[in-house]
């Protein structure tokens, strides 16, 4: 069965949804994609337990 995670609008995600998006771009541009720092979105997806790409 999927999971949903909250969003800040209040927008439910699936997990498989997150995964795709973390993997899909370099952390850096994700962040600035939804304004926050790399650092606190890659914090985000580890509380989340979503498997971020790896630094370089």
């Amino acid at each position: 069965m999927s999971r949903y995670y909250p969003a800040w609008n209040g927008i439910q995600v699936l997990r498989e949804d997150l995964i795709t998006f973390a993997w899909s771009e370099p952390m850096r541009d994700l962040a600035a994609k939804i304004g926050m720092s790399d650092v606190d979105l890659r914090k985000l997806f580890v509380s989340m337990g979503i498997v971020a790409r790896p630094k370089g």
